[in-house]
């Protein structure tokens, strides 16, 4: 069964749109077929990390002149499909109603297509930012431990626990860029319990990801750890990450 999960974050600066590239290259290595919907139309961070200048994208869709499969690009290094969000266009933030009913439509709609979907939501928490987080099965918040990061993850997962009434909202932390585990887990049982107390949800961990200078080398030179430096720290954690978060999918779908 297909999955969608979103990868999102209060603030910008903590990893998300790394996290969601790497998360979607790991899968097709695993042999799932994987779609990247870079959801940020206005930086369209997916298309800098990766070094990419597509032809069209989601700006062309939402101007009406490609349909969202016409504008679907493949990368065979990383062995999954892109849909890039483009750069210095209006954000999802401004996009009418409509449209954004249609968007949500069609994206759905490709479900049929692929094993997963990542969604690379845009840093934020404005309600065309949280519709979008709510077509998905899962929602995986990155944050730091920086006080500030936990602060906007926390508001954007009270408004999306606000905005769809259900009990199981399937959404997970990941600490990023963490020095050691243990500190991890200290910032997981932190936000947890703020979750848990005030908004009456539960959080779960999926993991942390050590600090590793490799990740922003790969960063800087618009290419994917997983093939630059696929003996790094980050990358051993990221594997766990991965197969924790199939195994979830795969209960929560069977």
């Amino acid at each position: 069964m297909s999955q969608i999960i979103t990868v999102a974050s209060g603030k910008g600066g903590v990893g998300k749109t790394w996290f969601a590239i790497s998360l979607a290259g790991m899968l097709s290595t695993l042999g799932k077929k994987t779609l990247l919907f870079d959801g940020d139309l206005g930086l369209a961070n997916v298309d800098i990390q990766l070094g990419l200048i597509p032809k069209t994208d989601l700006s062309h869709y939402l101007r009406r002149e490609k349909k969202l499969n016409e504008i679907i690009l493949h990368l065979p290094k990383l062995g999954i499909d892109v849909i890039p969000g483009g750069s210095g266009q209006r954000t999802l933030a401004n996009i009418d109603r409509v449209t954004l009913k249609s968007l949500l439509q069609d994206l759905s709609a490709l479900r049929k297509n692929y094993d997963y979907i990542i969604i690379d939501s845009a840093a934020g928490v404005q309600k065309s930012i949280i519709s979008l987080s709510n077509l998905a099965d899962h929602t995986v918040m990155v944050t730091t431990s920086e006080p500030t990061a936990m602060t906007d993850a926390y508001a954007f997962v009270k408004l999306k626990v606000r905005s769809v009434k259900k009990e199981n909202q399937n959404i997970y932390l990941l600490t990023n860029m963490v020095e050691t585990y243990q500190e991890g887990e200290k910032t997981y049982r932190k936000f947890h319990k703020v979750c848990h107390s005030f908004l009456k949800v539960s959080i779960m961990h999926l993991g942390s990801i050590r600090k590793d200078m490799r990740v922003k080398d790969s960063i800087q030179h618009q290419s994917s750890i997983l093939y630059r430096y696929p003996n790094s720290n980050a990358v051993d954690d990221l594997q766990q990450i991965v197969t924790k978060i199939t195994k979830q999918c795969y209960e929560l779908a069977y």
